[in-house]
């Protein structure tokens, strides 16, 4: 009887673990934006997430418009497939504009709408936190 006692209590103890390890997962899944779209983090995500947006709204935060080709040579690393498919992401979002001129080859010209001038502050602070967060490294090593 000892035995299945124990068995008893650990079962429980095991189904009293799951129970939790099951609300702990159901706590997170509430945060989680994919399944909580109309979480503000979900928003921002889904217009500032990956790789390669802040440099391009970096790229674009003088309020100048830029070329395609200059987009390009100024964010290291992109390749046009890439850029092109974040443009149209940003462009979705209302963040930038899209200027396409009648010429051969076909000009296109990009810049920052109201609404995307509106995180020039955002993204100077990053900037700026950037600079100080690698001299705080720099200077470990």
């Amino acid at each position: 009887q000892d035995f299945s006692t124990t068995k008893f209590v650990k079962t429980n103890f095991s189904a009293r673990n799951d129970t939790t390890m099951q609300q702990r997962n159901k706590d997170v899944s509430i945060m989680s934006t994919e399944e909580n779209p109309s979480c503000p983090m979900h928003s921002v995500m889904q217009a500032l997430g990956g790789k390669w947006k802040f440099a391009i709204l970096y790229s674009l935060r003088d309020g100048e418009p830029k070329r395609f080709t200059i987009l390009q040579r100024a964010i290291v690393g992109i390749t046009a497939r890439m850029l092109i498919k974040e443009l149209k992401s940003l462009e979705q979002h209302q963040l930038l504009s899209r200027k396409a001129y009648p010429t051969v080859p076909p000009a296109v010209e990009y810049k920052l709408t109201a609404y995307g001038k509106t995180l020039v502050p955002l993204i100077d602070e990053m900037d700026a936190w950037g600079r100080k967060h690698a001299a705080k490294l720099n200077k470990k090593k």
